[in-house]
């Protein structure tokens, strides 16, 4: 029997208050995760400290892939929406500040 299936069958056994104390668990990591506090740019490798750092890709889906020349460690860098900033056309929102 392949792991996936026995995870599945083992979470078939787990009782209704076990099922719920696992939502409300996962429900608690995701809070967490989208409500941390900003932190400044990387400039150097987390790992290694190194300054030698390549971006791999185009910025996508809230991030951009992260490469150290020195240690080969990569990460992605993850960006939060700040708003916009008209580069042509007129800002046409009911709210000026949304």
């Amino acid at each position: 029997m392949d792991e996936n299936n026995k995870q599945i069958k083992e979470l078939m056994r787990k009782t209704k208050k076990q099922l719920c104390e696992i939502i409300v668990k996962i429900t608690n990591d995701l809070w967490l995760v989208t409500n941390q506090t900003d932190e400044d740019e990387v400039i150097h490798c987390p790992d290694c400290g190194s300054d030698k750092i390549a971006y791999r890709s185009d910025f996508m889906s809230g991030s951009i892939d992260v490469a150290c020349m020195d240690c080969k460690s990569l990460w992605f860098e993850v960006w939060n929406f700040k708003g916009i900033e008209m580069i042509m056309g007129e800002d046409n929102r009911v709210d000026s500040n949304e």
